[in-house]
């Protein structure tokens, strides 16, 4: 199976190990949480990183840049354009929404 889907891993463990060899995109941080309900409590461990912080990182990254999509973009299954196919943020509705209310806002400054 490895093989076929051209994976550089075995098993999580290796791939946990792949993970923690990338450049870090923020700091991990540690939330003890407490999940208590009417029968049992329970404490867990949360690591999750500063969302800030990956973002900041990701987006300064010349590797990913030319991954990254930053305008809205309608695709379609056919040529006759009759069927949208959504599979990315930047092809939903939302984003088309969000660019027009941005852009109506913009102050053209080229005259």
């Amino acid at each position: 199976m490895k093989e076929k889907l051209g994976l550089s891993y075995n098993n999580s463990r290796s791939l946990n190990q792949i993970i923690n060899e990338l450049l870090a995109l923020a700091e991990w941080n540690l939330h003890n949480l407490t999940l208590d309900d009417s029968e049992t409590t329970e404490s867990i461990e949360l690591w999750c990183r500063d969302l800030t912080d990956a973002l900041k990182f990701l987006w300064g990254s010349l590797a990913l840049f030319q991954f990254m999509t930053f305008a809205p973009e309608k695709q379609y299954t056919n040529s006759k354009m009759e069927k949208r196919l959504y599979n990315e943020m930047n092809t939903g509705n939302w984003w088309w929404k969000k660019q027009a209310s941005v852009t109506s806002q913009m102050v053209d400054i080229r005259n």
